[in-house]
């Protein structure tokens, strides 16, 4: 497995992605780059030597294509992963996925499906490392029904919570919590993904996976986990 320390991505051309990998990767070890041009990308990549490359389709000079195909035949950087963002209004029929890479994604960029390709081409579980341990009351509606959980930890993606109610895989919730520190609940759409019997009381551990969730939240919950990460590494 690869250990996130000095790794470098290269993104090509998209300010918005830029803003929001960097933010989550913070303190996680990994560089992330965004340039402007293919051409300036190119040079970056044979002196910086990235774990992988991030492309938007259309680029101020070379296309996404050019770019590719000159990764490619240079030996240093022929086996670089290589993900295009792609818009489909733009991208002629078969184009995007014609293309010489490794995952194609279109636009507008899903960035939670992003960091999940990431974490796979590079074989670093991001989201284990920022995995927060809490113990938090939350509420949650499922078919109608107003329940109660303990949350136990709380990541960018989700949170694991121990309740008495056995839902089942796919089931969609609707989460309400408040996290230290904040004076108003965060009210957010979940799916539970993992389920686990605990040995003890007849309860349940449930992986809920957020959904949809709101830019406001979101902002909410990254700042509390960045500011429980500082307080850990002081």
């Amino acid at each position: 497995m690869n250990q996130a320390g000095d790794l470098t991505l290269i993104l090509v051309n998209d300010a918005d992605v830029y803003l929001e990998l960097n933010r989550r990767m913070h303190g996680r070890g990994v560089k992330v780059v965004n340039v402007s041009s293919g051409t300036v990308a190119l040079e970056m990549i044979r002196n910086l030597k990235p774990a992988l490359v991030i492309l938007g389709y259309e680029l101020e000079d070379l296309s996404a294509a050019e770019v590719v195909r000159r990764m490619k035949k240079n030996p240093q950087s022929r086996h670089v992963p290589v993900i295009i963002l792609y818009d489909p209004a733009q991208a002629q029929s078969g184009d995007a996925s014609a293309l010489a890479c490794d995952e194609a994604i279109s636009r507008p960029v899903d960035t939670d499906l992003l960091m999940q390709k990431i974490s796979a081409r590079l074989n670093v579980p991001f989201r284990r490392h920022n995995r927060i341990p809490v113990d938090l009351g939350v509420e949650f509606s499922h078919d109608g029904g107003e329940l109660k959980a303990f949350a136990r930890n709380i990541s960018e993606g989700g949170l694991f919570i121990e309740t008495n109610d056995a839902l089942e895989i796919g089931s969609r919730l609707t989460l309400s919590f408040t996290l230290p520190g904040q004076s108003s609940p965060l009210v957010v759409p979940g799916e539970v993904v993992r389920r686990i019997e605990l040995r003890s009381d007849f309860r349940f551990g449930l992986g809920v996976q957020f959904r949809g969730l709101p830019p406001t939240s979101r902002e909410q919950i990254l700042d509390f986990l960045v500011q429980k990460s500082l307080q850990v590494i002081a």
